[in-house]
């Protein structure tokens, strides 16, 4: 494999624009050799100063680059530094917390009360324990992991950094790319210092000694990272060949069947069922082609989706899952085709397919991805109970997934009610009439709880005992004239209007339609707001 190829495999997606550009230069070198003056035609004189030329432009680019280098590592380092420190001090105090004898139970021992509530304590403070050291195993398995992989920048980038001048050197008849590396590259920060060795062995340490009780194995065996850029299985891309192969002649048998062989029975109930499952298969082909489109442009998905980097699905292994369920969703396609045939019920083939694609995601031993499937397990767990507890960005994301594939829900839901009625072609109820029986039956109750819930509000608000009066700010001219009417020796009032407040009980003048001067003149001296009430 050439350098470039092993670069790119390689090189931690997020760090992509910190490594050497190796590419880069490549060029560059490359297209100095072809422009080069002709030694037919040019004097060495003139060579010389060509090459001298390019070799200060290029030598130029090496500079800046190496500066570019050793300011992303200096940041890493020091980052590690802290990291480290912090989950240190955590560790000595959980280990100080761990250790420390509790005291007072004696003195009480004999309290039943103080016993029940003792023991209730206990167990919370053992569950607290047990999540902290599984908080603190994983923080230092993702931090010996964070080591490696800068362990990992500093060998590729000296590595590319001889590569690329052991080619000047080749290509220009020259040893000034070798006096160069020795002079710039060898002596630079990144490839000096051993930080980040200590970093590790400390690491191991720490989690064999304090986390595993001092078992190394153990200890390892969590901190073991997978080869960096590890290589395609070939009986993977084998399989995923086979199946796929598979697969299209099945499809072409399936199209022969169905257009030339007659078959007895509604075809409409067995196409939804089996539509559902395979768009779920049609789903992780097109999620297998994400993650290898996600790789290729140096997108980390095992870090946004926080899957574990040691164990995880590569894109490869995704279209092999997709290809062998795609193998038997068409022989169960071409089993109900050939029902009459075999002497099946047609509709069982259906279940068959349904209840294989459960019992391989629940399926407790660990084979077939049991990982994989735990981590989809858990995250389906979390969006169903997400009002509980917190959820991240892989909840958010296969959410939305769901959403988008809800016609696969309504399939499964119309699989289960053709299961709930065997003689589905003898009987005349619809899937959405009985869907919909418990909320017809609800249906005329709930209307007239709101109607005669509406009446009662109503009857509540026109025949209470106390109403509720808003009164607007008043300026001093209102207040004077609601003083007045307070001093009034009548006193109460009936509920008629503040007209006949102020004017007085005086019915019978009303009665006749005539109002006297005295009248009038109190009318016009009424606020505005109080006329009309």
């Amino acid at each position: 494999m050439k350098f470039a190829e092993h670069l790119g495999a390689h090189i931690t997606p997020e760090w992509r624009k910190q490594y050497i550009q190796y590419e880069a230069l490549k060029d560059l070198i490359y297209e100095a050799s072809e422009q080069s003056p002709s030694t037919e035609v040019a004097d060495a004189s003139t060579l010389q100063r060509y090459y001298a030329r390019f070799d200060e432009r290029f030598f130029q680019f090496c500079d800046k680059e190496l500066s570019k280098i050793n300011t992303f590592f200096y940041e890493k380092i020091s980052e590690a530094n802290r990291k480290f420190a912090s989950l240190r001090a955590e560790l000595d105090a959980f280990l100080e917390h761990a250790h420390k004898p509790h005291h007072g139970l004696r003195r009480r021992k004999s309290n039943a009360v103080y016993s029940l509530f003792k023991d209730k304590e206990n167990r919370e403070t053992a569950q607290i324990h047990t999540r902290k050291l599984h908080d603190l195993k994983l923080a230092f398995s993702e931090f010996y992991l964070s080591l490696i992989l800068l362990q990992n920048y500093q060998s590729l980038n000296f590595t590319g950094f001889r590569k690329i001048l052991k080619k000047h050197d080749k290509i220009m008849v020259t040893t000034r790319g070798v006096e160069w590396r020795q002079q710039n590259v060898e002596t630079a920060p990144f490839y000096t210092n051993k930080e980040v060795d200590h970093l590790i062995k400390e690491t191991e340490q720490s989690v064999t000694s304090d986390l595993e009780g001092g078992n190394r194995s153990k200890a390892m065996k969590r901190l073991r990272v997978p080869p960096l850029g590890e290589k395609q299985n070939p009986m993977t891309m084998c399989r995923v060949g086979l199946f796929f192969g598979m697969f299209i002649v099945l499809v072409i048998v399936v199209v022969i069947t169905a257009f030339f062989t007659s078959h007895s029975g509604n075809w409409e109930p067995a196409l939804r069922m089996f539509r559902g499952m395979f768009l779920i298969i049609m789903m992780i082909c097109f999620l297998g082609i994400n993650t290898y489109g996600w790789r290729s442009s140096g997108v980390n998905h095992v870090l946004i989706f926080e899957i574990d980097p040691r164990r995880h699905l590569s894109p490869h292994q995704l279209l092999e899952l997709a290809a062998a369920l795609a193998v038997v969703w068409t022989l169960c396609l071409l089993g109900y085709l050939f029902s009459n045939h075999l002497g099946w019920p047609p509709f069982i083939f259906p279940l068959i397919m349904a209840g294989f694609l459960f019992l391989f995601l629940i399926n407790p031993i660990r084979i077939f991805h049991h990982s994989s499937r735990y981590w989809l397990l858990s995250v389906l767990f979390r969006i169903v109970t997400s009002p509980f507890h917190h959820v991240g960005f892989a909840d958010f994301w296969l959410a939305d997934q769901l959403n988008s594939l809800a016609i696969v829900l309504l399939d499964f839901e119309y699989m289960k009610m053709d299961m709930q009625i065997p003689e589905m072609q003898d009987c005349k109820i619809k899937f959405q009439k009985v869907g919909s029986k418990k909320i017809v039956q609800s249906r005329r109750f709930v209307w007239n709880f709101f109607r005669l819930e509406n009446e009662h509000l109503n009857n509540c608000g026109q025949f209470r005992a106390v109403r509720d009066i808003s009164i607007a700010p008043i300026d001093s001219n209102d207040q004077n004239q609601l003083e007045e009417m307070m001093d009034d020796e009548e006193g109460d009032y009936p509920r008629t209007s503040e007209r006949r407040r102020l004017l007085g009980a005086k019915s019978n003048k009303k009665e006749k339609g005539w109002i006297d001067e005295d009248e009038q003149t109190k009318l016009k001296s009424l606020p505005m707001k109080f006329k009309g009430v």
